[in-house]
């Protein structure tokens, strides 16, 4: 399949996400007011349009588990629980998904 195929096809799938499961299902407990003034923040620190939140991942290094230890070993090489946080334009956390074991890239 070539480069072209696969930016279209996923440029539709992703407009289609956002349009039928997104706004349905992704609730921001921000105000229409806050959400203009994190954007307008995001953008005076990184010139990026239309950013509201931030999402990223990261490994939290803990000591081997004593059962299935081999499902917290990471691909960095160490035991780890994967987490997931969401923060706001003034880097406060506003969410945090940590249920899964380090050796999933993606939590």
């Amino acid at each position: 399949m070539g480069q072209s195929t696969v930016s279209k096809s996923l440029s539709h799938f992703l407009e289609v996400m956002q349009r039928k499961l997104c706004r349905g299902w992704i609730k921001f407990d921000q105000s229409e007011e806050e959400k203009m003034q994190a954007e307008q923040e995001f953008y005076a620190k990184a010139s990026f349009p239309g950013v509201i939140i931030c999402v990223d991942g990261t490994h939290i290094k803990i000591v081997k588990p004593s059962e299935e230890g081999f499902l917290y070993y990471n691909r960095k090489g160490f035991y780890s629980i994967n987490a997931i946080l969401v923060c706001d334009n003034r880097m406060r956390i506003k969410s945090i998904d940590a249920r899964y074991p380090g050796c999933n890239h993606e939590g």
